[in-house]
This record gives structure tokens, sequence and C-alpha cells, in this order.
């Protein structure tokens, strides 16, 4: 399932799954604190803000207490709590310099896994 609650990027997952001539479900819904039956959550671009993200790691966390495979993609941006011991580093990116400017300034790309 891929979901966003902009209804602009679900527009753009079902033409680029359509493109690729793979099926994808997808939902615009805000399942942020939901339970959901996927076995993997990859969450991505959701730490923001400090509010949000703070709501979105307690629902994460939930969810990998329940046997989720949890993992983030994210910048390393301030609402990304780097310090809980549960959020392991799996993988770092270095982003193209173009990427870089787009992406203010953010050098890396880190996917991140919720462990324990």
């Amino acid at each position: 399932l891929a979901n966003d609650i902009d209804p602009y990027s679900v527009l753009s997952v079902n033409m680029n799954a359509a493109l690729n001539n793979v099926n994808i479900d997808t939902s615009s819904s805000d399942l942020i604190g939901k339970e959901v039956t996927q076995d993997i959550i990859l969450a991505g671009d959701v730490f923001y803000e400090e509010a949000l993200g703070a709501d979105v790691m307690k629902w994460l966390e939930r969810e990998q207490q329940a046997g989720k495979r949890v993992l983030i993609g994210d910048p390393g941006r301030a609402a990304l709590p780097l310090q809980n011991p549960r959020l392991q580093l799996k993988a770092s990116y270095v982003l193209p310099k173009w990427l870089q400017k787009s992406n203010s300034g953010y050098a890396e790309g880190k996917v991140y896994e919720i462990i324990g």
C-alpha cells in the first residue's frame, strides 16, 4: 500500500505504477496512529515538523512492537529523534549536488530502522 495524504502524490504513484506495468494499492487516508495490516512500513519525509514527527514516531514504534518491520527515509531533519536508542542507521546515500540544493542543503539521504 502506498499512502500519502496529498492526492497529487497518490496520483503520481498510480501514474508511475502504470508506466512500469505494476499494480500498487494506494490510499490518501491519514494512517498515522492507525493499525495497518502490512508487514513492512516504509516512512519517508515525515519528520519535517516536531509535532508531526513525535506523533509519527510514537505510531511507528507501536507498529514495530506489534511485529512490523519499520524503515524510515530521512536526510536528518531536526524532528527525527536521532537520540532514540531504538533508531538504527541502516544506510546512507550521498545526494547529487543538484538535489542537495533543492533539499534544503542536506547532503545525504539516510535509512533508519526501528529495532527492539
